[in-house]
């Protein structure tokens, strides 16, 4: 796979006319305010999220082929029970390859960079966490166990979010429509651009995406699992995508919210969604179908004790 990647988060509002309820003495603010405080969690944000990257034949000559790298979803970098795994939406999986490379995009704190990281796919492990049979409605959820060798060179450049030390206090929290901010942050194909390539590539790709405050619209559960809907805008008269494909599997981000001398402080970051389904339009709307905290800390964490045990 001679190509190399160009990535970066564009902040962008993925919400533009609502409030939003702050941890700062449960204070009402319009969410176009929060945008300090994206710009403080982005860098954060960004060395967790991942993309994942399919090189797919469009020609081939003889011996001669040419190929596109297209943006096959995103990911976030997990850690719990001693394992290291990307969380991603479960067709996000069933869609990558069962050998070879694929492409892993490394969003970072500095921007844009270029860089070839490859996974192999014949030493990571893909796990199931659920699946249904209705698109909508889920399940839906998977990881992508990594070998030790991968996380060690993703360790010089990325960051794992720890789920076993949030475990306790994200159970805890109340439900996801009664709290905020929320932050998705993910890779959008739309915003896909061809580049110069580097010497000895023979194709470069820039990823981009959006890291954006969002609210959340409805909450529900089923037996084992929790999910949320959050609201976004779309629509290039907005600055937004018309799509938002590609962010299956993007990390939703609960930020804990002080203020100091009158300005915005972000105390913690918490995983609490993982975004697996985009809807049709609603007028000038779309609903962004996530994963919950239950279905993170319990049933993603319990899918990663089974497979530590075996």
């Amino acid at each position: 796979m001679a190509m190399s990647f160009l990535c970066g988060t564009a902040v962008a509002l993925a919400k533009t006319a609502t409030c939003c309820i702050i941890s700062t003495g449960m204070k009402k603010i319009h969410i176009s305010k929060l945008m300090p405080a994206v710009e403080i969690a982005r860098g954060d944000l960004s060395d967790w999220s991942v993309g994942f990257v399919k090189a797919i034949t469009t020609s081939k000559s003889g011996d001669k082929e040419t190929f596109a790298g297209v943006l096959a979803g995103s990911g976030v970098l997990i850690t719990a029970n001693g394992l290291h795994a990307i969380l991603t939406a479960d067709h996000v999986l069933k869609a990558l390859p069962k050998t070879g490379p694929v492409g892993l995009i490394l969003l970072s704190r500095l921007g844009l960079f270029d860089h070839q990281f490859l996974l192999q796919m014949d030493y990571v492990q893909k796990i199931t966490v659920a699946r249904g049979s209705d698109e909508a409605a889920g399940p839906d959820l998977g990881l992508l166990v990594l070998p030790r060798s991968d996380v060690a060179r993703l360790e010089s450049r990325k960051l794992f979010h720890n789920l076993d030390k949030r475990k306790i206090k994200m159970l805890a929290e109340a439900s996801a429509d009664k709290i905020g901010p929320w932050i998705m942050c993910g890779l959008v194909g739309e915003m896909t651009e061809n580049t110069t390539p580097l010497a000895g590539m023979s194709t470069a790709i820039a990823f981009k995406g959006l890291c954006g405050p969002v609210v959340v619209t409805r909450v529900r559960h089923d037996e084992k699992f929790d999910y949320f809907s959050v609201e976004v805008n779309f629509g290039k008269g907005r600055g937004l995508p018309e799509s938002y494909g590609g962010c299956s599997g993007s990390g939703l981000w609960r930020l804990v919210l002080g203020e100091k001398n009158g300005a915005l402080t972000v105390e913690e970051i918490h995983l609490g969604g993982i975004a697996y389904y985009e809807s049709a339009p609603h007028g000038d709307r779309k609903y962004i179908e996530c994963h919950g905290c239950k279905s993170i800390y319990e049933n993603v964490v319990a899918a990663m004790a089974d497979s530590n045990a075996e």
